[in-house]
């Protein structure tokens, strides 16, 4: 592995979810249960996926004094527009599985981000990928 291998390795399927009405609470639960994991994939109607809520993005609703009963997880996470096989930040950004580790890497440094949504065929949202799992293959 190194730094033009593709970051498929690196992908942390879709598991732990949110939806845009759950509370920050649930949010901040359900990102402690999920072993692992730095964010939550939030979904939206259908099940389509919508966004993604970091543990940053909680620490700002903690820091912001948010209630964290009364305040969505909407008002908190980074909204996701689904463009395939092109990196986008609208305004969170997101890769293909086939996207290198350097590209990535810059794409998460311009974006100031340390997750991004990665796309798998057709364009789906399948899963993240966090900085921390990009740099160990970039070492590895």
């Amino acid at each position: 592995m190194g730094l033009n291998d593709s970051i498929g390795a690196a992908v942390q399927k879709i598991g732990a979810t949110v939806s845009l009405d759950d509370s920050l609470r649930d949010a901040i639960r359900r990102l402690a249960e999920a072993s692992g994991a730095t964010g939550l994939v939030v979904m939206g109607d259908g099940g389509r996926v919508v966004g993604i809520i970091t543990a940053r993005d909680l620490m700002r609703g903690i820091a912001n004094q948010a209630d964290l009963d009364g305040t969505r997880v909407s008002q908190y996470m980074s909204a996701c527009e689904l463009l395939g096989q092109r990196a986008t930040k609208s305004p969170c950004a997101q890769v293909d599985q086939n996207e290198s580790v350097a590209m990535t890497l810059a794409v998460m440094d311009q974006a100031g981000v340390d997750n991004l949504l990665v796309s798998g065929e057709g364009g789906e949202a399948i899963g993240t990928v966090s900085a921390k799992e990009l740099l160990k293959l970039a070492i590895a």
